[in-house]
């Protein structure tokens, strides 16, 4: 599986470049046919789910009910607008383990899909019990660095030691992911895939950078 964040990126914003970026990923997802999930802005998922037959996960909610919550994003909405998930707690968006459970249930309340990020495995396991259908472990210290996880001995040590929790549930990594051999060597330790933005978003050619990761998935 390959879940792609997509950001804020003024790149990705501009020109409607999100949608050529989205069709993108369908068209490697019928040539590859591994499991894409889309993360994109609450202001995208309308437009993009127009074009692509995978999940699009809005990329976060905040634990409201409809009503008196001007300025938040409730599940509800996301739902309605398209969404089939969501990703709670990235590291760049951290929310705090109450906050973290009670997005979860929103999201399950409202039949959405929850992607959580962690740092580390004392996180997941800690929060394992609110029932995330997929858990990425995120080393903060190498996101857009272009240095992956599984090549550093920090971050392979912080998933190996996740995976070494036999969590019931999908596990996958991220943080300077950029190439089939950090999708090869994510597998190898374990994981069900991997979690990927800036090395695709900003990518001159985002195409072959998804091409590529695709191919790990099959060596």
């Amino acid at each position: 599986m390959i879940v792609i964040n997509l950001k804020t990126y003024r790149e990705v914003t501009q020109n409607n470049h999100v949608i050529e970026l989205a069709q993108i990923c369908q068209q490697v997802f019928e040539q590859y046919h591994v499991p894409i999930i889309l993360c994109v802005q609450a202001t995208d998922i309308t437009e993009v789910t127009k074009f692509v037959t995978f999940p699009v996960f809005v990329q976060h909610i905040d634990p409201v009910e409809p009503g008196k919550n001007t300025g938040f994003i409730s599940g509800f909405a996301a739902k309605e607008a398209g969404a089939s998930g969501v990703m709670i707690n990235h590291s760049e968006h951290r929310i705090g383990d109450e906050n973290i459970r009670k997005t979860i249930q929103i999201a399950k309340d409202n039949g959405l899909q929850t992607l959580l990020c962690v740092e580390n495995a004392a996180e997941a396991q800690r929060l394992i019990d609110s029932q995330p259908d997929m858990i990425a472990l995120e080393e903060p210290s190498l996101i857009g660095t272009g240095n992956s996880i599984v090549d550093n001995v920090i971050g392979k040590q912080k998933v190996l030691e996740c995976i070494a929790l036999q969590l019931p549930t999908r596990i996958l990594v991220g943080a300077g992911v950029m190439d089939q051999h950090d999708v090869k060597v994510s597998l190898e330790l374990g994981a069900s895939g991997v979690l990927i933005a800036s090395g695709f978003d900003l990518a001159s050619n985002p195409k072959a950078v998804l091409e590529d990761l695709c191919k790990g998935f099959t060596i």
